[in-house]
């Protein structure tokens, strides 16, 4: 009797053991198939991507080298070609007395950390300045950008604007809102 409940006892320990480790799947109750070792979850979309364009809509406080501070208004379509380098243009509006009006463009070097959506970046560019003097103009800044989404980010940044004559010439910090696509 006892040879039976060990030989019964040994068949049930060695088909509970080989099932388990023996496929993918085990069945919880007849009706219900659990997988074992379930397919790792899809990879996160990227925050920051190459063939990335951007919307920038923004705003920012203006001080010229001579005349009023004041507030401007712009707007910015930019193209990543890498997750690191982009090229843009824009447009900036502020009044210092009169209505300044600013064309510009741009190449961007960012450097993405995916983990945290945070990408500081620096840029800078040439453009036209028109409407109080009308003059060519350059510009650097440096600034960060943290993606609330892959597609919605919020931004601040800081630039100098050199120009042909000293009234043309500012400093602007601003911030705003991105979209990209």
């Amino acid at each position: 009797m006892i040879k039976k409940a060990l030989a019964v006892t040994a068949i049930v320990a060695i088909a509970v053991v080989g099932n388990l480790n023996a496929g993918e799947t085990y069945y919880e109750s007849s009706k219900q198939v659990v997988d074992k070792n379930p397919p790792p979850p899809p990879p996160a979309e990227p925050c920051f991507a190459a063939g990335e364009a951007q919307v920038d809509l923004f705003a920012g406080y203006v001080s010229p080298k001579e005349g009023s501070d004041s507030l401007g208004l712009g707007v910015a379509l930019n193209y990543f070609v890498t997750e690191m380098l982009g090229i843009g243009v824009g447009a900036l509006w502020y009044d210092p007395g009169t209505v300044v009006h600013n064309a510009y463009g741009n190449l961007i070097l960012r450097y993405p950390f995916q983990d945290t959506c945070i990408a500081p970046y620096a840029f800078g560019g040439a453009g036209y300045h028109w409407d109080s003097d009308n003059m060519w103009t350059a510009h650097a800044g440096i600034g960060i950008e943290y993606r609330v989404t892959p597609n919605v980010g919020i931004f601040a940044d800081g630039r100098y604007n050199w120009a042909e004559e000293d009234e043309g010439e500012f400093w602007m910090i601003g911030g705003g809102i991105r979209l990209a696509f």
